[in-house]
């Protein structure tokens, strides 16, 4: 899968006192436990670490099990294979001596990964090695992971028998899958954020410029000492402090309990709660507070439970008879959200507040499949096969909701000819018949299980045999391109910044956009190409 943790790197505060813990710790240890509550930068520390360990001449292999809440991947990468088959692929193309040994190129354990690395060990007796693997916490949360994955997938790596000089460095959030973790004497454990460190972070947002630009300079530092102050050491909730404050300027907002706006907005964000281990005082006080003023509690809801950003407008379309709350709502939300360019729309800033309010549902003993069911209908609307998202997300909505036949209808006979038909890339056909044959597998339904079995091998034919050769994909791009515009075509190349169709087929899809004055993301396929040629030729 895709490891690219997407860093603000403009925003990127560095911690020297916990990089230079970590590598204390590195000195004498093979196993090394970074553990952080919510928001207190343990994947920031590690991509600084991992950085700081390649400029000393390591070899670093890192494995994100949580990217991103909008990540296609995110499935994908919770699985222990997916974790092995990561480790392994990034080590054979930063270690050129093991790149084209003579082991399984294809399997992916811990097995694999011991053979490997005792081979560099051989080989490059002198070459320190790291391996990262963050966001473990994640791993019961995300799909349809069975409850202890955490636990199993620290449980493996535990069980890693490492040769000298390698070294195995874990992220994650405090909870009892850690105790399968038996290196307890090296754990580090990330504490609050020193104010200057905070203060460090608020200056690299854009409040200052923002109340210069309104003419309210004489506010910012009041404004930001009280930030610091209440935010308690946690940048997460700094972060909330800040978003909150540009409403003030932006939109007016924040509303005080009797609907009024904010005058003084240093004085209210010091009445807002104190910061605890999860910020669940914080999202408890946010919700009451869209409930007590809105009672649009729904639209919280409905954020929580979608993977993709929707847009103000495309809320009130899936619930036409409540739209009149939807302003007043994403108001109130707004610390809580961010603005998705890339989609157009709105989706949550933070993992956490997606698992309180999931949580909250869960204790409420709420109907998710009721919840989804406007959503669904709003997708099915949009077109299964013509729709980006709807294509994309309207199965793993059905799988929520448990309503595997209405999933089985969608992927019927003609599905891999209907996807390709309306410019349905690779990776989403084949994401689509895992998902639904996942479902089916699950209830048992083996005839369904074998027939989607059969569509991906047409699938897979399709994209990655017969669509590569440049007749055919030239062919295939000027039927689309004549229906649809080159334009709607080069959208088709790209999804969450990734290329979707193979290298080759790519390129030449690149090039009729370019002929036709369509925008092609020739950079992108590009740099795919230059990876591809980096491993066939065992570059770095």
């Amino acid at each position: 899968v895709h490891e690219q943790l997407p860093v603000a790197e403009a925003r990127l505060v560095l911690r020297p006192d916990s990089l230079i813990e970590l590598t204390t710790l590195l000195d004498g240890q093979q196993h090394v436990a970074v553990v952080g509550n919510p928001g207190m930068g343990k994947s920031w520390l590690l991509h600084q670490a991992a950085i700081q360990l390649k400029q000393a001449g390591w070899a670093v292999a890192v494995h994100y099990c949580f990217i991103d809440l909008l990540d296609v991947d995110r499935e994908a990468r919770a699985s222990i294979n997916t974790m092995f088959g990561s480790l392994i692929a990034e080590l054979r193309e930063v270690l050129p001596q093991v790149s084209h040994s003579d082991g399984p190129r294809f399997a992916a354990g811990a097995a694999t990964l011991e053979t490997l690395l005792a081979e560099a060990q051989q080989r490059v007796p002198a070459q320190r090695i790291a391996l990262i693997v963050d966001g473990i916490d994640h791993v019961d949360r995300i799909g349809n992971q069975a409850t202890g994955a955490s636990s199993r997938l620290i449980l493996e790596l535990a069980n890693l028998r490492l040769p000298p000089g390698v070294a195995l460095i874990i992220g994650s959030q405090p909870g009892q899958h850690l105790q399968e973790f038996p290196f307890q004497d090296s754990q580090l454990r990330l504490s609050r954020w020193p104010d200057e460190l905070l203060r460090s972070l608020l200056e690299q947002t854009e409040l200052r410029q923002v109340y210069h630009n309104a003419h309210r300079t004489a506010d910012t530092e009041r404004l930001l000492t009280t930030i610091t102050e209440k935010a308690g050491g946690s940048p997460l909730y700094a972060t909330y402090l800040v978003k909150t404050a540009l409403t003030h300027v932006r939109d007016a907002g924040p509303l005080t309990a009797t609907g009024t706006p904010v005058v003084d907005i240093a004085a209210y964000l010091a009445t807002l709660p104190a910061p605890d281990v999860d910020l669940h005082n914080y999202y408890r006080w946010l919700l009451d507070g869209l409930a007590a003023g809105t009672r649009a509690w729904w639209v919280a809801e409905l954020l929580a439970l979608l993977d993709f950003p929707v847009s103000a407008i495309e809320l009130k379309e899936i619930n036409p008879g409540m739209a009149h709350q939807v302003q007043r709502a994403l108001s109130c939300l707004a610390p809580v959200l961010s603005e998705e360019t890339a989609y157009g729309g709105l989706r949550i800033y933070h993992e956490s507040f997606q698992r309180y309010v999931r949580q909250v549902l869960r204790d409420d003993d709420a109907d998710s499949a009721a919840l989804l069911q406007p959503v669904i209908q709003w997708l099915g609307k949009r077109g299964f096969y013509a729709d980006l998202r709807a294509f994309r997300h309207l199965p793993s909505l059905l799988r929520a909701a448990g309503r595997l036949p209405d999933m089985l209808a969608l992927v019927d006979d003609d599905f891999v000819a209907k996807a390709a038909a309306n410019g349905q890339p690779a990776d989403a056909v084949l994401a689509v018949l895992t998902i639904v044959a996942e479902a089916a597998a699950d209830q048992l339904a083996w005839p369904e299980l074998t027939r989607l079995v059969e569509l991906a091998r047409a699938a897979t034919n399709l994209y990655y045999e017969r669509l590569p050769g440049d007749d055919m994909a030239e062919q295939y791009g000027r039927a689309y391109a004549t229906l649809h515009g080159a334009d709607a075509l080069a959208a088709r190349l790209l999804y969450d910044g990734r290329c979707t169709f193979p290298v080759e087929s790519g390129l030449v899809l690149c090039q009729l956009c370019d002929q036709q004055t369509g925008s092609a993301p020739w950079s992108e396929y590009l740099a795919l190409l230059a990876q591809q040629v980096n491993k066939e030729y065992g570059l770095r």
